[in-house]
């Protein structure tokens, strides 16, 4: 799909989401500008009920997008969803504490993302559900994207550049 075409659909779905998100935005190719995109892919963090459960709001508007073909509503990291426009919605699940890493990786690309975690790697770390952690299981925190690249020290790369 172009991507201007598969922009507007995302836009769509990002405010269709949002009253039920304390944070949604757009990543993969279409963050990326690619121009041929083949999925749209989503990161939010929902809003919890009681700080445990996802809402029943969320989890009815996500059912009323498309078909869910993979994961699930519950406590899962994932769900892909083939949307009435004849595309998949990858929608990643963040929480406050993995935002910025699991922004990062979903925006990609695969070789960019594989250098951050070598980098991370060379550090003593290694990365398990959007913490990255280390040998004693001390898990890092990036609320925001920027700081996984201050904590690896690099400068940020804009997303087009990825």
């Amino acid at each position: 799909m172009r991507h201007k075409d598969a922009l507007q659909i995302a836009y769509k779905l990002r405010e269709e989401l949002a009253p039920f998100c304390d944070r949604i935005e757009i990543g993969g190719s279409l963050r990326r500008q690619d121009p041929d995109i083949k999925d749209i892919e989503l990161i939010c963090i929902p809003k919890m009920k009681a700080g445990i459960v996802r809402s029943k709001e969320w989890v009815n508007k996500v059912f009323s997008l498309g078909e869910i073909r993979k994961g699930t509503l519950g406590q899962g990291k994932y769900i892909k969803i083939y949307l009435p426009e004849r595309i998949n919605l990858d929608l990643f699940i963040a929480t406050p504490n993995n935002w910025g890493m699991i922004y990062l990786i979903r925006t990609g690309s695969a070789s960019f993302v594989r250098n951050i975690l070598f980098r991370f790697n060379r550090r003593g770390y290694s990365s398990e559900g959007g913490y990255p952690s280390n040998s004693e299981g001390e898990k890092l925190f990036f609320q925001e994207e920027e700081m996984v690249f201050n904590f690896l020290e690099m400068d940020f790369v804009d997303p087009v550049n990825r």
